[in-house]
């Protein structure tokens, strides 16, 4: 290195060598100069290939709820906002806010309500969870779970509650994720509201 800035101050002092000699270093210069503004450029200028989120439209679902050791299985289709499904042998089908029976309007639906536990409602409460920790296992599917406030649970279902609890404003629960491309599988543990075991399992399948 020493021997090369020798060499380049002989080519300074030579009149016949100068000239190029100052033309390579302005040469160097600039090129260290067009790196370091390369280098330097802010982020956003990259080229940034977004993962396109793909909308669900359709699915079959099973969701079972475990009320205190008893099971009851709904299962159900949902093809753009409309929503059969089949409770305690019995079939419904749901749309535009109304129930049908047998092809028929009914005033009052008072069973386990599987049209609070849509795609996109389970979406919204894993927005408004706080999470916790996620597993990623060998096939590629992960699994997450988040810490969800009562209140936050029951208003972005749209659900209405009497919690007569002193603490029911500090009442968490638990909500588990199973997810791929998709989510397949979602846990909800309410039995911290309850007192008594309360869980609800849902099972997204054929979704799209």
């Amino acid at each position: 290195m020493i021997e090369k800035i020798k060499k380049v101050r002989e080519n300074l002092k030579n009149p016949k060598t100068k000239s190029l000699t100052l033309l390579g270093i302005y040469a160097v210069f600039f090129i260290i100069v067009y790196i370091l503004i390369r280098t330097g450029e802010p982020v956003e200028h990259a080229s940034v290939v977004k993962k396109e989120i793909k909308s669900v439209s359709s699915y079959e679902f099973t969701i079972e709820l475990n009320d205190n050791s008893t099971v009851t299985k709904t299962l159900g289709n949902y093809n753009n906002n409309s929503i059969t499904f089949n409770v305690l042998d019995t079939g419904y089908y749901y749309q535009n806010g109304k129930y049908y029976l047998n092809g028929e309007e009914i005033e009052e639906y008072d069973l386990f309500d599987p049209i609070n536990y849509t795609y996109s409602n389970i979406t919204s409460l894993k927005e408004k969870g706080t999470f916790l920790e996620e597993t990623t296992y060998s096939d590629g599917h992960k699994k997450a779970s988040y810490n969800l406030s009562i209140n936050d649970y029951f208003n972005t279902l749209g659900i209405y509650y009497d919690c007569n609890l002193d603490n029911c404003d500090e009442i968490n629960i638990l909500l588990v994720i199973e997810y791929n491309e998709y989510i397949n599988n979602v846990s909800i543990d309410l039995s911290n509201f309850y007192g008594y075991l309360y869980q609800i399992n849902i099972q997204y399948t054929n979704i799209n």
